[in-house]
């Protein structure tokens, strides 16, 4: 208080003895109701006055100015995609490397990897291998499979057409083996069929047929040879093409004694290669012959004289 009051009665004197200036005391602040200044002993009333610079000895306090910086929140780490500024350099998943990826998980690495919105992205979508595809052909049939040869999608067996020869391969491009005559000779006439990566041709002689003997050569001549019954499901496929006729197969006993004809495990489908199974039918063979035919009613094996002349069917694995 007794400071106040010489504050006040100093500024009096000084305005008394006209020191050829205003004194401004707009910013002691608003009269009090005390009659003070709005002034504590370093300033207005509420601030702190004291020298910024200036610390109360015997504390730990450091001056007011002495400002520490905070630190550096971001901790410098290699760059993923995941987002965020791993490396501190102010951009989000930036330089991250591109390599070869499998986007479509079909095995083939034909894609390039990537980053957006902070998740791992591959361009590799589609196609897929294994999906249809139309090669160099000069046709528009997607009759081709698509499959990756060091990490590149290819297209693979797409056939350029060409004029159909007997050779158990698909030259004409329409997915049927030895067709169009391709196996046909003078006055044989053969149908092409397929089952299970098998090729049959169903030769037919106008006028007549041929003999076991004929039909043997027939086929083996053009990479094929008669007929076997491999098991039930193969019998079931030559069933349905038999189309009411006789048809010379592998069958063959070597032996013209009826008695050795009748008995069916002499038999054999050449040399050394028994007959498995029991692709004979009820009451067969009966011994008329040493040749074995596939019988019209059923498909299912019957003895026959080997000089008969009649249709045949030519097998083969396709190539």
């Amino acid at each position: 208080m007794i400071k106040r009051i010489m504050s006040r009665a100093l500024i009096a004197m000084l305005a008394i003895a006209g020191w050829g200036c205003a004194v401004d005391v707009s910013g002691l602040g608003p009269p009090r109701a005390d009659g003070g200044t709005g002034m504590d002993d370093f300033g207005p009333i509420g601030v702190d006055a004291r020298p910024v610079d200036s610390f109360v000895p015997g504390t730990d306090a450091q001056p007011v100015d002495s400002f520490v910086p905070p630190p550096d929140m971001c901790s410098p780490s290699a760059e993923i995609c995941n987002g965020m500024d791993d490396d501190c350099n102010g951009i989000i998943d930036d330089g991250l490397s591109s390599g070869p990826c499998d986007g479509d998980a079909d095995g083939c690495m034909d894609g390039l990897s990537g980053c957006s919105g902070g998740s791992p992205t591959c361009t590799d979508a589609a196609p897929t291998a294994g999906m249809a595809c139309d090669g160099p052909d000069p046709d528009t049939v997607a009759d081709g499979r698509l499959s990756c040869m060091g990490d590149v999608l290819v297209c693979e067996g797409d056939c350029v057409e060409m004029a159909e020869t007997c050779d158990r391969t698909d030259q004409n491009c329409n997915g049927i083996i030895d067709d169009d005559g391709a196996c046909d000779v003078d006055d044989v006439s053969c149908s092409s069929r397929q089952n299970a990566g098998r090729v049959y041709q169903f030769c037919t002689v106008a006028g007549g047929g041929y003999s076991y003997g004929e039909a043997l050569s027939y086929c083996e001549d053009r990479g094929y040879d008669l007929v076997r019954i491999a098991d039930p499901a193969e019998h079931a496929f030559l069933a349905m093409h038999i189309g009411g006729m006789s048809w010379w197969s592998r069958a063959r006993i070597l032996s013209n004694n009826p008695n050795d004809r009748r008995d069916k495990w002499r038999w054999r489908w050449s040399t050394t290669d028994e007959i498995d199974g029991d692709p004979w039918g009820g009451g067969e063979p009966s011994g008329n012959g040493s040749c074995g035919q596939l019988r019209s009613s059923d498909g299912l094996l019957d003895d026959r004289d080997c000089d008969d002349e009649i249709g045949f069917v030519c097998e083969a694995g396709a190539l």
